[in-house]
């Protein structure tokens, strides 16, 4: 997955600009924490068939961060 920019829209909505998923199997979300402020992130995620995981391989930076998974 490719994405190339993700734009601030104004201060509670962003705009993904452009999405590449071609050839690839899975795609992994990676939100700030399991605290509150992300619980509607992992709601809509799961309801888009994301469930929650663990990191990719040697992702350091996903420490103490819900990671939800899904395959294509």
């Amino acid at each position: 997955m490719a994405c190339d920019t993700l734009m601030q829209r104004d201060a509670t909505h962003a705009e993904i600009k452009s999405l590449d998923t071609a050839m690839h199997r899975r795609l992994i979300l990676r939100f700030g924490t399991f605290v509150a402020p992300f619980a509607a992130a992992r709601e809509l995620g799961a309801g888009f068939g994301f469930w929650l995981g663990g990191p990719f391989a040697d992702d350091a930076e996903a420490a103490g961060c819900a990671v939800m998974t899904r395959d294509l």
